[in-house]
């Protein structure tokens, strides 16, 4: 399952964010690419490396759902 979202540019910090598959609640992905609820671990990246932590969320369908970029300050 995915959504259409707008497309933020490269330079743009992000945080890659999902459901946890298991319970339906929201999560963020942390620096070490670990998922984490607590707002205070949740990483920005930008470029290609945000753009690679993207890739690999999609890979984790078992332990998240729907992974996407949330734009962050």
């Amino acid at each position: 399952m995915t959504s259409v979202r707008p497309k933020l540019k490269a330079d743009t910090p992000k945080a890659v964010t999902a459901w946890e598959t298991a319970t339906g609640q929201n999560v963020w992905m942390a620096a070490d690419g670990s998922w984490t609820q607590d707002v205070s671990k949740v990483a920005a990246f930008t470029g290609d490396e945000a753009e690679a932590r993207l890739a690999d969320a999609q890979t984790q369908e078992g332990i998240v759902t729907d992974p996407y970029f949330m734009e962050v300050t």
